[in-house]
């Protein structure tokens, strides 16, 4: 596995658990916070199988009632080591 796989795979794991926190936080169903997406969707995020489109995380936010910044907040450093990663450099 590759360096940008493992740090994807460990941030789409902690992001999901932070909206499946702040989910249960809310006293929220998986279907209240994803419709129109199926619960299965909303299980693998939270299970950190998949990562959220921009356009789905900003429907979850808003769901949620906080800002893409409080979402974020658990995987911040991920990002930044994800995105200046060597292999990304010219």
């Amino acid at each position: 596995m590759s360096t940008i796989t493992k740090h994807r795979t460990e941030l789409a794991r902690r992001l999901g658990l932070e909206i499946r926190r702040r989910r249960l936080l809310r006293g929220m169903t998986q279907t209240e916070l994803g419709r129109p997406l199926s619960r299965s969707f909303i299980s693998a995020v939270e299970h950190g199988r998949s990562l959220p489109s921009l356009a789905v995380f900003a429907l979850f936010a808003g769901r949620l009632d906080v800002s893409f910044d409080e979402l974020l907040d658990p995987v911040k450093h991920d990002l930044a080591a994800l995105y200046t990663h060597d292999q990304w450099r010219a």
